[in-house]
């Protein structure tokens, strides 16, 4: 919207220009909230705004009110400002959600201001804030109106638009009526032959308000009647809209003419005045006021963003004069230089307008043209509407449409072999690989015809360029065939081309996810070793033929030929970013051997053998783990291959007793989980906190399971998916206690005391995480019916009879009132109302016992062990 800034009389008055000048200081100090008088904040406020920092003006308000130090000159109309602040940040937001969210804001200040004052004075500008609000939104329907492609709904969006136009006047007379009333009720201007008193002075002040405001309310009045007349169309309108837009001129002339010595205001209409003419006729008249207006403009510091709307229009109207005077050529110059000359208003919406001005201008003119001038418009044309498709303005959207539209229009058809070329270029810019390869092909058509072998060549690099970006955009897009399709392509017919190399790499991804989801596996591996070898025998020190190395051994391993698939994992090159995936990958491999082989069991001869695979394994998940960056590259995901070369280091020194080697590989993970705590409990997570536990107490290190155990159950709510895997890492632990206990009673019977005693320990700490982890697991109540019955078990396995004694009360009074849970628990109740029997009666407890048993003795009547167990409890 094309605001009117009157600040010419609030800036003559009230000394604003000072204020200004303090803003550029305190902009840099973020509002010291003491740095105004109660006198010139709003003066500061209003500043700000004039000067296009409205984001400012909004910090500084929200400040001084979170501080709870909002100056006297404010107090009564902070949700004013604050509305004015909002709305003129939305003119210089970022994006277009941003400036929406600015909007909204700004009308929820207005609104509070009239609820909490509606008698202010104030209440008048309030009235024109609304005009305006009510104004941007109508503006904005006929915009929508004239851009709609569809003949057929634009008579009704522009009766829309209309309606929303009218809308404005009541707002704008509503204030114009207080404006009078206030005007009505100031004495009159006190004489100029002597020095003004401090009452004086104020009251020229307010007067010099008021006469501002009702200004704005008759320039308003004119607009809305001239954006009006824009809304009719066609033979039957044609008086109406004449007579709308010549009265509304002779508004505007009016205003000029009454303040012509005042630049702003007097520009602005005089502009609009300019607008009525061009719209009824009179071009020459017009072309001489866009002039004067334009030759106005501020330069240098003067110039800034907020006044960045208005002389935009002032060089839009006169570019769109003179190209419908046939003129385009020095339409589109003058655009180009205003554009130049204001590069640092490039994100700005008036900037984006022009430019998109001046690209339809290059567009239409293209079509007049030919040869070498031709190309140069199109290119230049397309580089505009790129360029203002990076940018979140409402162009962006009309930007994209138009290019997209040209380069599927006829002129790109009929395009020659330069132009084809050039339009490819720019979709590979644009990243619009469908268009980009049908210019190319039809570039090397012509070229080819032609008998071009220079051009034929280029064309044809450029093609497989734009066919290589299709495939991997189609492997992205999870459609590998049809990534394998286009790939090949290139690799089949052109494997000499610079994509090649490239292209056979995407073809060997998505062969290999086709491999993973077929049903003939065979027909599919063989494909994907066809492209593998290919890359190794055309490509060799390709960082693609090291992926093939790794593919084609996992396919030897499939087959079941593990010294093939070694010879081709150690064929993998250091250098390569694939290097440690491959150093992982075959140390697995000697670690499966290892762990079968000792399964099977191993005597004094083998011993040996056996352990030099683990060595095997440790050095080259050693090597991996060293290959790797020591932290992840922040803000990327995790690698798998850096967290299992981690995990898979850690465990296999726990197996070799290297409890500090052990926890060495493993903390960098531990500690990027505890910076980064995952979304989600999952089987990796406990896998890796399992081994973490292991390797802290193996290292007699069991201050920091406590950590590992933080890290998992402040991750997880009380929730059954998240509770099932805590049970899960609670077996984890209780596997990892009955190893211990195991080492502990072996050492004992070969009567090794310093072994059993080193054992003894270890199995008293695991205990002990096993403890310390039940009592977080204990309080919660979102378990299946298997977790419940296991919690309840290891706490009578530990000796806790109390806790065991709540966990099957709970399960049985669940399975009472909850027949789905007892439908899952039948079975198992039995055991459980025996297990809190037994319990109860240990604990001298006979009452809740023979309770307990009378029930079981009904549940099974003809069953002899409940009789017994009420016996023992009866003596």
């Amino acid at each position: 919207m094309i605001g009117l800034h009157l600040s010419w009389v609030r800036r003559r008055q009230l000394g604003v220009a000072s204020a200004v000048a303090r803003a550029a200081v305190l902009i840099g100090a973020v509002f010291p909230v003491a740095a105004f008088s109660a006198d010139d904040a709003r003066d500061f406020v209003k500043a700000l705004r004039e000067q296009g920092y409205g984001d400012l003006a909004v910090q500084y308000l929200e400040r001084v009110s979170a501080e709870k130090q909002v100056p006297e000159s404010l107090a009564d109309v902070f949700d004013l400002e604050r509305s004015a602040s909002f709305r003129a940040a939305a003119k210089i937001a970022y994006n277009a959600e941003q400036a929406q969210s600015y909007r909204e804001r700004a009308q929820q200040s207005l609104a509070q201001f009239l609820k909490e004052h509606p008698r202010h004075p104030a209440v008048a500008e309030a009235a024109l804030a609304g005009g305006d609000f009510q104004l941007d939104s109508a503006l904005q329907k006929l915009a929508e109106a004239r851009a709609s492609s569809e003949p057929a709904d634009k008579p009704k969006l522009l009766d829309e638009a209309r309606g929303a136009l009218k809308e404005c006047l009541p707002f704008y007379a509503d204030a114009k009526r207080r404006f009078q009333a206030q005007l009505a009720e100031l004495p009159p201007a006190a004489s100029t032959g002597r020095r003004a008193t401090r009452a004086e002075a104020n009251a020229r002040t307010r007067r010099l308000n008021v006469e501002a405001g009702l200004v704005e309310c008759r320039f308003k009045e004119a607009l809305v009647a001239f954006q009006i007349a824009e809304t009719l169309e066609g033979a039957e309108q044609a008086e109406e809209r004449k007579k709308l837009i010549t009265e509304a001129g002779k508004t505007f002339d009016q205003i000029y003419r009454e303040y012509k010595s005042t630049s702003e205001v007097g520009l602005q209409a005089h502009f609009w005045k300019a607008r009525s003419l061009d719209e009824l006729g009179d071009k020459q008249t017009a072309l001489e006021i866009y002039d004067e207006v334009d030759v106005m403009e501020p330069e240098g510091p003067k110039a800034t963003p907020a006044s960045a709307p208005f002389y935009s229009q002032v060089t839009l109207a006169r570019a769109r004069l003179l190209a419908s005077q046939d003129k385009s050529e020095d339409a589109a110059r003058d655009l180009a230089i205003w554009l130049a000359s204001h590069e640092n208003w490039n994100r700005t919406p008036s900037y984006q307008g022009v430019a998109m001005e001046l690209a339809k201008l290059k567009l239409a003119s293209a079509e007049k043209s030919k040869g070498d001038a031709k190309k140069k418009l199109v290119q230049d044309a397309l580089a505009l509407l790129a360029a203002i498709g990076k940018v979140d303005s409402e162009y962006r959207t009309d930007a994209l449409l138009l290019r997209r539209q040209f380069m599927q229009s006829g002129a790109a058809e009929n395009a020659n072999a330069d132009e084809s070329l050039a339009y490819g270029e720019e979709s590979l810019r644009m990243e619009q690989w469908a268009d980009a390869k049908k210019a190319f092909a039809r570039a090397l058509e012509l070229s080819t015809i032609a008998n071009d072998g220079k051009k034929s060549a280029a064309a044809r690099e450029r093609l497989n360029q734009a066919n290589y970006r299709l495939a991997l955009s189609a492997f992205s897009a999870g459609k590998p065939e049809e990534a394998l399709a286009l790939a090949s392509e290139i690799v089949n017919t052109h494997p000499d081309d610079p994509s090649a190399p490239a292209a056979a790499g995407v073809a060997l991804f998505a062969a290999h996810s086709l491999y993973s989801a077929a049903k003939d596996k065979q027909a599919a591996l063989a494909e994907l070793e066809r492209i593998a070898q290919l890359l190794l025998s055309k490509w060799p020190t390709r960082p693609e033929a090291d992926e093939a190395r790794i593919m084609l051994a996992q396919s030897q391993q499939i087959k079941g030929q593990p010294g093939a698939a070694l010879a081709l994992f150690d064929q993998v090159r250091p250098e390569s970013k694939r290097y440690a995936a491959a150093q992982l990958v075959s140390g697995q491999m000697f670690w499966r051997k290892y762990v079968e082989d000792k399964k099977q069991g191993v005597d004094d001869t083998q011993s040996t053998r056996v352990t030099a695979l683990r060595d095997k394994a440790i050095a080259r998940f050693q090597t991996a783990v060293e290959t790797q960056p020591k932290t992840p590259e922040e803000g990327q995901p995790l690698s798998a291959t850096w967290v299992d070369a981690r995990l898979m280091l850690s465990l296999a020194q726990l197996d070799a007793e290297n409890g500090k080697a052990a926890v060495a590989a493993i903390e960098p993970l531990i500690a990027h989980l505890k910076t980064h705590r995952p979304k989600q409990i999952d089987q990796g997570l406990l896998r890796i906190c399992a081994t973490g536990v292991r390797a802290y107490l193996s290292a007699g290190d069991s201050a920091r399971t406590g950590d590992v155990i933080g890290l998992l159950v402040d991750q997880g709510a009380d929730e059954s998916e998240p509770n099932a895997a805590l049970v899960d890492f609670l077996k984890l632990i209780a596997a990892e206690a009955k190893k211990a206990e195991a080492a502990r009673d072996e050492a004992e019977v070969r009567n090794d005391l310093a072994a059993a005693g080193s054992a003894r320990e270890r199995a008293q700490q695991v205990r002990q995480v096993q403890s310390d982890l039940l009592d977080k697991l204990l309080p919660r109540e979102k378990y299946s019916v298997a977790s419940m019955i296991y919690l309840a078990d290891t706490c009578a396995a530990l000796g806790r009879a109390v806790d065991a004694r709540e966990q099957y009360k709970r399960i049985l009074s669940r399975a009472e009132t909850d027949a789905e849970f007892k439908k899952s628990a039948e079975n198992a109740l039995t055991r459980i109302r025996a297990q809190v029997i037994g319990l109860l009666r240990d604990d001298g407890r006979f009452d809740e016992a023979l309770k307990q048993v009378d029930a079981l003795i009904a549940a099974h009547p003809n069953s002899l062990e409940p009789m017994m167990e009420k016996a023992r409890i009866l003596q």
